[in-house]
């Protein structure tokens, strides 16, 4: 008997708000809970909030599904150290978020920076599917940017997208047209 199609758990962990949506194999949106982030409270009552909204997602999740988690963070994780760094929530710099919300929750998370989440979301299914190269940015409690294609989000060394840049000039033209929001769609880009 062939496995079922997982269901998804995401969680977007801002300044302001921490909110968790549960999406169906088909993205039809199970379960969505927003609640204030306690930064002053601390690190350890942000890491709390986060483990407690996954278990909360994951109990709308159905017996015979499995699901993954995937979590956006105001920073980014070093890739040797697994330590965040780069957050605008200072709290989480310097601790090992994705090693301690494994360990709360007995399974395996992604933990990626929040704006490269945003644009790799409307890269794949938003308002820049179809295009070859999409960049977004959020101003909100903090600003970030980040960069993505069809195929890969990009990072620089210190595993933000935001504080690289791509140079248009070195892209190929259908790139640079959707990444400066070119009227027409190239056609190697548009859906099949």
């Amino acid at each position: 008997m062939p496995a079922s199609e997982p269901y998804r758990i995401g969680v977007d962990l801002g300044g302001t708000k921490t909110e968790v949506v549960v999406l169906d194999p088909q993205d039809g949106v199970v379960f969505r809970e927003r609640r204030k982030t306690p930064l002053v409270e601390g690190y350890h009552a942000v890491l709390n909030c986060v483990a407690d909204l996954v278990r909360d997602g994951a109990c709308r999740v159905p017996a015979a599904n499995s699901c993954t988690v995937g979590i956006g963070i105001p920073g980014s994780v070093d890739a040797v150290s697994g330590m965040v760094r780069n957050a605008n929530s200072v709290c989480l710099i310097g601790r090992p978020l994705q090693a301690d919300l494994e360990r709360l929750l007995g399974r395996r998370i992604g933990v990626r920076n929040d704006a490269d989440c945003f644009a790799m979301a409307e890269c794949r299914k938003g308002a820049g599917a179809g295009y070859g190269l999409v960049f977004g940015v959020i101003m909100g409690t903090g600003c970030g940017g980040g960069s993505a294609s069809t195929a890969w989000c990009a990072r620089d060394r210190t595993g933000s997208a935001g504080s690289g840049g791509i140079s248009l000039s070195t892209l190929p033209a259908p790139l640079v047209t959707a990444a400066t929001g070119g009227a027409s769609r190239p056609r190697s880009a548009a859906p099949g």
